[in-house]
């Protein structure tokens, strides 16, 4: 018997046991007041006084069926909840990025680096514009114009944290084979550490895949010559994340196996860093728009930072203090599908690797 069938039937029937008349045709008194919850549930599946919810997965009717009331009571609430909201809805997602075609400029970010993530980016201005009670990203634009103070609070929305270990392998490939043994060389010729820093680390899978490459590879060749990598971020959840070490398989796709098995511990569902591989890295809060380290480098990876997200002028100021903090003969690595600015002639790319440059000039530039 269908729901519609089944519950005329036991429309009529109620009626009648209660010495009401009987209709005719009860289809229609039926239909009146069951129209919203006619689809999808069976009055066999109402317990008497329950609550169902039917519809789609983000708007449900909800409505009380109580089979022990009279016909006339017998109707739903029609009461709309909307399951995807909390209690301010998501606000439209072409409002979001007409606001940030705006509001990146201002902070000498560029829109076409933002484009294809942008979804990350509204997500966290949609919780941000609800924390403060505003209406919608005019509003939040009227508040950063207010209060100069809030700008600090939309930088914090921006952080792209896409990152895993040996991402772009070609790259870590042409390090192990030609960059690290030469920086380790050289460091070891003035019995030095070997200094690197990773910009933009992220949660940590950059300079976590710098030092196994360096334990495992590098290191046998090079006992007495220490590594020292300074891992700097904007975002303080990701860099909580990267002192924790401990990381989701997809994370490791595309490391060889032989170095996850060699530098992880499994614990539950995650893969940690062993101790030894944690050794020599330091993670720092740096806004690399406005700060730099103060010493020098033999190996800089700036990688989806400043060369997809800056605007152009900020580019090429930030080229030029990356060229200013590496060493004599340091390398500067950065995204495959990024390119420099300008022309830097202190900075020579590597044959067959592009994204790898090496300076030059002596290191009294």
């Amino acid at each position: 018997m269908t729901c519609a069938r089944s519950l005329r039937w036991l429309f009529w029937r109620r009626c009648c046991r209660l010495g009401s008349s009987c209709p005719a045709r009860p289809k229609q008194a039926v239909i009146d007041w069951v129209k919203p919850v006619i689809t999808g549930i069976g009055i066999a599946g109402v317990p008497v006084g329950s609550t169902r919810t039917i519809g789609s997965a983000g708007t449900a009717i909800v409505g009380t069926i109580d089979i022990s009331s009279s016909p006339a009571a017998l109707r739903p609430t029609g009461r709309r909840v909307d399951k995807r909201a909390s209690s301010v809805p998501l606000l439209d997602n072409r409002d979001c990025t007409a606001f940030l075609q705006w509001a990146l400029a201002q902070r000498d970010f560029r829109w076409l680096g933002f484009r294809k993530v942008r979804r990350q980016v509204c997500k966290r201005l949609n919780r941000r514009i609800r924390e403060l009670g505003l209406e919608d990203f005019v509003a939040y634009r009227r508040r950063l114009e207010a209060d100069p103070a809030e700008w600090r609070a939309f930088d914090e929305c921006c952080p792209i944290t896409i990152s895993r270990f040996y991402r772009d392998r070609s790259v870590f490939e042409a390090l192990r084979r030609l960059a690290l043994p030469d920086i380790a060389a050289r460091a070891a010729c003035e019995r030095r550490a070997t200094r690197i820093w990773s910009v933009g680390c992220a949660s940590g899978e950059e300079p976590y895949t710098l030092k196994i490459i360096w334990d495992s590879d590098i290191a046998p060749s090079f006992p007495d010559t220490p590594v020292a990598i300074l891992a700097t971020d904007i975002d303080e959840t990701a860099l909580a994340r990267a002192h924790r070490g401990c990381f989701e398989p997809t994370s490791l796709r595309e490391l060889p196996s032989h170095l996850v098995a060699l530098a992880f511990d499994r614990v539950g569902a995650l893969y940690c860093i062993k101790p030894k591989h944690r050794e020599g890295i330091e993670f720092l809060k740096q806004d690399l728009r406005r700060e730099t380290p103060g010493v020098r480098f033999d190996l800089i990876l700036c990688r989806y930072v400043a060369f997809t997200y800056f605007a152009d002028a900020l580019q090429r100021r930030v080229l030029m203090s990356l060229t200013h903090r590496l060493a004599a003969h340091g390398y500067l690595v950065i995204g495959t599908h990024e390119r420099l600015p300008s022309v830097e002639p202190a900075l020579e790319p590597l044959p067959g690797t592009p994204q790898i440059f090496k300076l030059v000039m002596p290191a009294e530039h």
